[in-house]
């Protein structure tokens, strides 16, 4: 039986670990058992489930992910988690990790490979316990085939089914923070890693669509509890081609606002783009 960060969806109890059946149970005899599709389901009211990305909405940004378009932003990440990882190394402890609205889990897969560390396997040093949680079914189901490196969890985003202060390290790259779940779950010398476009980030795209862009100057509003340590930037311009540029315009706020006779006569050809975010190392506020 190993102790983990997972608490009881039902009573909150902390939960273990049965290692032959790979379930979770906690004291008042709940478990929790992994679906036919690969992850753990934790909603206790099916009424609460979001609405799941579509088909079409998930092949494109797989498309995208796996385009190559966001190595510059996975590597800019692995060097940022690179010390946390040796220091916990160091310390001949784990580090656990959460991945907060993982989605189909390409950022846990990338991660995992550009920082080669023994995911799961904690009787090595430097070993990292990987953990995704996303409120979307299908995602998941599709991280699952990818045989994503991590244990992947299915719930509401308003009660995460984790214990107070369980992980080291909490990754927010692809969704916007919102509640207090993501602070109540983080250790107190956690790290949590928030991923935000920047005004350049794709303003080619903005341009076309809108004209002339005013670029005004970041405004951070970072949740209450929580403060900023460093603020890492990446940016770099890309050759992308015309079907990457349409896939990347639909998915971006600009591109939802467009009214659809827009989006049928807007036309795109191969060209260059500006990607750019801040990656937002946050820790709680002493």
């Amino acid at each position: 039986m190993t102790t983990t960060p997972v608490r009881c969806p039902i009573c909150q109890s902390p939960m273990q670990l049965h290692q032959a059946s790979n379930g979770y149970y906690c004291d008042n005899k709940h478990r929790l058992d992994k679906t036919e599709q690969g992850f753990y389901p934790c909603f206790i009211n099916n009424k609460n489930k979001p609405k799941p990305m579509t088909r079409a909405q998930m092949r494109a940004k797989q498309f995208l992910l796996a385009s190559g378009l966001y190595q510059g932003l996975v590597d800019k990440l692995a060097d940022v988690i690179r010390p946390m990882h040796k220091h916990a190394a160091d310390e001949k402890q784990p580090l656990n990790w959460l991945d907060y609205q993982c989605g189909e889990g390409f950022y846990l897969r990338e991660l995992s490979k550009v920082i080669g560390f023994n995911s799961g396997d904690e009787s090595q040093i430097g070993a990292v316990n990987c953990y995704g949680f996303s409120d979307a079914e299908n995602a998941l189901f599709a991280a699952s085939k990818q045989q994503t490196p991590a244990q992947l969890f299915n719930g509401s985003a308003k009660g995460l089914p984790f214990n107070d202060e369980s992980f080291d390290l909490i990754t927010v790259l692809d969704s916007q923070l919102k509640g207090k779940e993501c602070q109540r779950v983080l250790k107190a010398d956690g790290r949590m890693l928030l991923v935000v476009p920047t005004p350049e980030h794709l303003l080619e795209l903005r341009q076309l669509q809108q004209g002339d862009v005013e670029l005004k100057p970041t405004q951070l509003n970072l949740p209450s509890g929580l403060e900023l340590v460093v603020d890492h930037s990446v940016q770099l311009v890309q050759d992308v081609s015309a079907e990457q540029a349409q896939s990347l315009y639909e998915q971006t706020s600009f591109g939802w606002r467009a009214s659809k006779q827009a989006q049928k006569v807007t036309q795109f050809s191969p060209m260059k783009l500006t990607f750019a975010w801040q990656i937002l190392e946050l820790a709680k506020a002493q």
